[in-house]
């Protein structure tokens, strides 16, 4: 049941990386886009 648990918590952990990836790559995008504006 333990095993059961981590891995559940396993992946959402990773689902939660992997967002955090996206809003990261996101943010960046946005500052490059608005540094793009401001030249």
């Amino acid at each position: 049941m333990a095993n059961i648990l981590k891995n559940k918590k396993n992946i959402t952990l990773n689902k939660f990386g992997n967002f955090n990836k996206k809003m990261c790559q996101l943010q960046k995008a946005i500052d490059t886009f608005i540094n793009f504006q401001i030249d």
